[in-house]
C-alpha cells in the first residue's frame, strides 16, 4: 500500500519521525538527487515539476518509500544544512534542464510554488512541520533571493512583484553568474546553468547593441522608437563614435602581440618596468599619467620580486596579469583599489576600461578573473542607492560598451558619409559626418532563445547566426545576410524575406508558411521537411537547394530557379511554377497536381512517380525528363503528340 506522509499522527504509524534513519544524510542526499536526476531525463516537464512538488512542497502522497526514509534521514539527524543542500541543488537540476530544453516557464511555476509556501495553512505531522519550517527558512534565505535573481532574466520575472524591490545591480547579473560558476562550494548544476545563461546574458547584449547601432545610424529610425540596451542614453551612439575612432582594436591587439615578442628575452624584473609603460601609455590625460604610473610601480616592484632576476614566461605573465587586474579594481578582495578610485573619480572610466583591455589582450586567460573582480565591485556597491551610484554605473557601461565592442566577434568601423573638406581625419568634432557599421567575424550567435516575432532586422549582418528554433514570426528580414545560418525548426511564419542572403542556410523544419522570399537567395540552403505553404518566392535562386519533404503546396515560385534543387517527396500541389526553371530537378514522388507550369522548364528533370494530375503544362519543356511511373491526366496545354511522347517513355495517363 502507497505510503502517505501526510496523513495525521493517528491515521499513520510510520510518519517521518516514528522511522528509523535508513540512510545517513549524505546518502540521502544522493537518493534524492539522483531520482531528480532520473525524473528530469525520462518524464515531460509537467510532470517533472509535479514529482518536485510532491517530494518537497505539496501535501500530497510520495510514493516511493525510499524517498520516504531519505527525507526521514534529515530529520532524524536534523541536519537543516544537508536538507537545504539538497533542495537548492535539486532547484538547479530543475532550473538547468528546463532552461536547456526551452522550457523556461516551467522555471516561472517553481518560483510561484515556492513563493506560495509562506502562506500556507495547512495541518501537517510534526515531522513534516519540520521539513516545511526548512523549507520557509529556504524561501527566507539568500540562496533563494540569488535563484531568483539569476532566474529573472529568462522567465521575465518581476522582481517588484515576486521579491525585492529591483535592484540596479540586476543589471549586471552577467558578472555575479561568472562568480557563481566557479564557485566549488555551488553544485555542478548551478555552476554549469550560470556559466549557460551568462553566456546568453552576454551575446543578448551584444545582438541587442550591434541592432541598437545599425538602427540608430538608420535614416529609417527618425520614426521609430528604438530600445537602447546601455544606460548611456542619447550619447551611446556618440561614445561607439569616438571609441571606435580614437581607439583602434587591431592597434591594441597588435600592439599586445609586438610587446609580447619585445619583451619575451626580459628577466621578470625588466618586464614589471616594460608592463607599467604598456598599460598606462596614452591611455589617460598627462595629468594622472605621471601619479598612475608612480602608484603602479609601487605595486609591480614588489610583486613576486623573488623571481626579478629570472627569465620572463607564461606563468609569470599570466600572473602579473591577474594582480595587475586587481590593482585596477578591487586589491583586496572586497574593497575598491586606489587604482579604481583615482580614475573613476578623475572622470577617466574610459581609459580605466582601455587599461584592463590592454591587459586582457595580453593574456586572454584573464579576462575571467577581471569579470570576476567586476562581480565584486558590484557587489561591494550594490547595498548604495542608484542614485550615490551613477558614476561606477557609468563606469560600468562603459566597460560592457568597450569589451563588448572590442572583444566579441562583431567588428564596428566608422565610414563617411558626407564630404567635408577637412583633413582632421576622426576627429570628435566631424564624427557627425560619419555612420557606424557592424560587421560580423565569423559570427555564431546564439538566438535561439530570443523571441524576434515582428521584429525588424532589416539589413543586418547575420551571417553564421545560430537561430535554431528561433521565434521570428512576422520578423522584418529584407536584405539581411543570412548565410550559413542554423534556423533548423525556426519559425518564420509570414516573415519578410525578401532579396534576403540564405544561400547555404540550414532551414530544416523550420516553418515559412506565409513568407515573403521573393528575389530571396537560397541557393544551397536546406530546406528538407520545412512549410512553406502559401510562401511567395518569385524570382526566387533555390538552385542547387535541399527540398525534399518540403511543403510548397500554393505557394508562389514565378520565375523562381531550381535548377538540380531536390524536390523529392515534396508537395508542390497548386503551386504557381509559371516559367521556373526545374531542369535537372528531382522531382520524383513529388505531388504536383493542379500545379501552374506555364512555360516552365522541366527538361532533363527526373519525375518518377510524381503526380501532375491537373497540372497546367502550356508550353512546358519536357525535353529528356524522366517519367517513369508518372502519373498525368487532365492535363491543360498538352498535344497528344506530346502525351504519345511521354507514354511512351513510361508516363501513366
Amino acid at each position: 500500500m502507497t505510503r502517505n506522509i501526510f496523513q495525521s499522527d493517528s491515521q499513520q504509524s510510520n510518519s517521518l519521525d516514528d522511522r528509523s534513519a535508513k540512510f545517513t544524510p549524505s546518502e540521502a542526499h544522493d537518493v534524492i538527487c539522483d531520482y531528480m536526476l532520473t525524473t528530469i531525463k525520462t518524464r515531460s516537464p509537467d510532470e517533472v515539476l509535479s514529482r518536485f512538488k510532491q517530494l518537497f512542497i505539496e501535501e500530497d502522497k510520495l510514493e516511493d518509500s525510499q524517498l520516504v526514509d531519505a527525507l526521514n534521514s534529515f530529520v532524524k539527524f536534523r541536519e537543516k544544512q544537508e536538507f537545504t543542500h539538497t533542495l537548492k541543488r535539486c532547484c538547479y537540476i530543475l532550473i538547468n534542464n528546463l532552461h536547456a530544453s526551452r522550457n523556461s516557464q516551467y522555471v516561472l511555476e517553481l518560483i510561484k510554488t515556492f513563493d506560495r509556501v509562506i502562506d500556507s495553512n495547512s495541518p501537517l505531522p510534526p515531522s513534516w512541520n519540520l521539513i516545511r519550517t526548512w523549507i520557509v527558512s529556504f524561501v527566507e534565505s539568500s540562496d533563494y533571493q540569488d535563484l531568483k535573481n539569476f532566474v529573472s532574466p529568462i522567465i521575465g520575472l518581476d522582481r517588484q512583484k515576486f521579491g525585492k524591490e529591483k535592484s540596479w545591480s540586476h543589471r549586471y547579473t552577467s558578472y555575479l553568474l561568472v562568480s557563481q560558476s566557479l564557485d566549488a562550494n555551488n553544485s555542478e548544476e548551478q555552476r554549469e546553468f550560470s556559466r549557460s545563461l551568462s553566456k546568453q546574458l552576454r551575446d543578448r547584449f551584444k545582438f541587442d547593441l550591434a541592432m541598437y547601432t545599425a538602427r540608430s545610424e538608420s535614416p529609417a529610425s527618425r520614426s521609430q522608437t528604438l530600445t537602447n540596451p546601455t544606460k548611456l542614453g542619447n550619447a551611446a551612439i556618440s561614445l561607439i563614435k569616438q571609441i571606435v575612432s580614437k581607439h583602434n582594436l587591431f592597434r591594441y591587439a597588435e600592439q599586445a602581440r609586438l610587446w609580447l615578442e619585445s619583451v619575451e628575452n626580459l628577466n621578470y624584473k625588466e618586464f614589471k618596468k616594460q608592463f607599467q609603460d604598456y598599460a598606462i601609455l596614452s591611455s589617460v590625460e598627462d595629468s594622472l599619467t605621471q601619479a598612475l604610473k608612480s602608484k603602479l610601480s609601487e605595486k609591480l616592484d614588489t610583486l613576486y620580486s623573488n623571481h626579478d632576476l629570472e627569465p620572463i614566461d607564461r606563468d609569470l605573465i599570466l600572473r602579473t596579469c591577474k594582480r595587475s587586474v586587481e590593482f585596477f579594481t578591487i586589491e583586496n578582495g572586497k574593497d575598491p583599489s586606489l587604482l579604481f578610485i583615482l580614475l573613476t573619480n578623475g572622470g577617466n572610466p574610459i581609459a580605466l576600461a582601455i587599461i584592463l583591455l590592454k591587459i586582457v589582450l595580453l593574456c586572454d586567460s584573464t579576462r575571467t578573473h577581471l569579470e570576476i573582480c567586476i562581480a565584486k565591485l558590484i557587489q561591494y556597491y550594490e547595498n548604495y542607492p542608484e542614485s550615490e551610484c551613477q558614476w561606477f554605473i557609468n563606469f560600468l557601461e562603459i566597460f560592457n560598451l568597450i569589451f563588448t565592442i572590442y572583444t566579441e566577434n562583431i567588428r564596428y568601423d566608422l565610414v563617411k558619409v558626407t564630404d567635408n573638406s577637412s583633413n582632421n581625419g576622426h576627429s570628435i568634432e566631424h564624427l557627425e559626418g560619419y555612420r557606424l557599421f557592424c560587421q560580423a567575424q565569423g559570427l555564431k550567435l546564439k538566438l535561439g532563445d530570443r523571441d524576434l516575432s515582428g521584429a525588424d532586422l532589416s539589413g543586418a549582418d547575420l551571417r553564421r547566426a545560430e537561430l535554431q528554433n528561433g521565434k521570428l514570426s512576422g520578423a522584418k528580414l529584407s536584405q539581411v545576410s543570412l548565410h550559413g545560418a542554423k534556423l533548423s525548426d525556426a519559425d518564420l511564419s509570414h516573415a519578410d524575406l525578401q532579396h534576403t542572403n540564405l544561400s547555404r542556410a540550414d532551414l530544416s523544419r523550420a516553418d515559412l508558411s506565409g513568407a515573403n522570399l521573393a528575389h530571396a537567395n537560397l541557393r544551397g540552403a536546406i530546406l528538407k521537411g520545412a512549410n512553406l505553404a502559401g510562401a511567395d518566392l518569385s524570382n526566387a535562386d533555390l538552385d542547387c537547394a535541399d527540398l525534399s519533404g518540403v511543403n510548397l503546396s500554393r505557394s508562389i515560385l514565378r520565375r523562381a530557379s531550381l535548377r538540380y534543387a531536390n524536390l523529392s517527396h515534396a508537395n508542390l500541389s497548386y503551386v504557381d511554377l509559371t516559367r521556373a526553371q526545374l531542369n535537372h530537378v528531382n522531382l520524383s514522388h513529388t505531388n504536383l497536381t493542379d500545379t501552374f507550369l506555364r512555360h516552365t522548364n522541366l527538361s532533363n528533370s527526373v519525375l518518377v512517380r510524381a503526380n501532375l494530375t491537373g497540372a497546367n503544362l502550356f508550353s512546358t519543356n519536357l525535353d529528356d525528363a524522366i517519367v517513369n511511373g508518372t502519373q498525368f491526366g487532365g492535363n491543360s496545354g498538352l498535344s497528344p503528340q506530346v502525351k504519345k511522347y511521354l507514354i511512351f517513355r513510361g508516363a501513366i495517363f
